[in-house]
């Protein structure tokens, strides 16, 4: 674990990505069982601390997920299955959850459109959805902080805007869910000049139709009007 780490961070890696469940793409596993040990998983995060780097895992399965956070990940990528000890360890540790709830419907899409994958994954993609949306409700009651994320390359790059409005379905406010893709973004990434409309912040700026303050945020990815980086329009 230690020598994979440090190769991948002399590799130039920004942050260290770990699977410690099962998921849906891999045909033979499945997303509720482990895979790394607590053990495992501590001397990943020990390393990468020691470089300034942090670690995100992949984690579905409730075990999997609490072994992720109590050895110290930055964040849980997707949380189908969490249960109310892994919430409550999230909380404590201030574990950050990407939903990614864009992610299994992209797959039921693609096999819907013909493309080739196997059935026991487009089955998997069905079968996590109705769990994946109590979660990430139950988590975002609770207060654990939810930023945006897409596993865009499951779902085709360019749609992950989308993201905002589902994540507006399982209870997040307009403010809620537009800061999950902006501010609290950021700060899990540990960028300060970023997600924030203020002085010495980067002008990138998403403008869309309409008065968000009072407008449903459900749609939003058919409302751009623009899209400027560092100020200048592109």
């Amino acid at each position: 674990m230690q020598r994979k780490t440090r190769e991948l961070l002399r590799a130039g890696a920004d942050h260290i990505k770990i699977c410690s469940t099962g998921g849906v793409l891999s045909p033979r596993d499945d997303p509720r069982h482990s895979q790394f040990t607590e053990a495992e998983i501590a001397v990943i995060v020990a390393e990468a601390a020691a470089q300034g780097a942090h670690v995100m895992s992949h984690a579905q399965g409730a075990p999997g997920i609490k072994n992720a956070v109590r050895a110290g990940v930055r964040s849980i990528e997707h949380g189908i299955y969490l249960d109310d000890e892994a919430i409550d360890l999230m909380l404590e540790n201030g574990t950050f959850l990407v939903p990614t709830l864009q992610a299994p419907q992209a797959v039921i899409k693609a096999a819907e459109a013909g493309s080739a994958l196997p059935q026991s994954v487009v089955d998997k993609a069905h079968s996590v959805i109705e769990s994946h949306y109590a979660s990430i409700t139950k988590a975002h009651e609770a207060g654990v902080r939810i930023a945006m994320g897409t596993d865009a390359g499951v779902g085709p790059h360019g749609e992950n805007l989308e993201e905002i409005s589902l994540l507006a379905e399982v209870g997040l406010s307009t403010t809620e869910a537009l800061a999950a893709g902006t501010s609290i973004a950021a700060e899990l990434l540990g960028h300060d000049n970023v997600g924030r409309i203020e002085a010495d912040a980067l002008a990138d700026l998403v403008v869309v139709d309409g008065d968000l303050s009072t407008a449903d945020v459900r749609g939003i990815e058919s409302r751009v009007s623009s899209v400027h980086l560092g100020g200048a329009l592109v």
